[in-house]
């Protein structure tokens, strides 16, 4: 599945967690059998006892 990826790009300073996410893990996920997942991005997460703090 990951046979053609060069995993020395995993020490290049660019590769990072968008970089993870779409080129390792997005194969994995299809790979498992989850063709048509919407996969939600950069969500914001609330802090149930902070929500009107800042």
């Amino acid at each position: 599945m990951l046979q053609d990826f060069d995993f020395q790009q995993l020490y290049s300073p660019d590769f990072k967690e968008d970089s993870v996410r779409e080129v390792l893990i997005l194969p994995i996920i299809h790979r498992l059998g989850y063709k048509n997942t919407q996969v939600v991005r950069s969500k914001t997460l609330q802090h149930p006892y902070f929500e009107n703090w800042f």
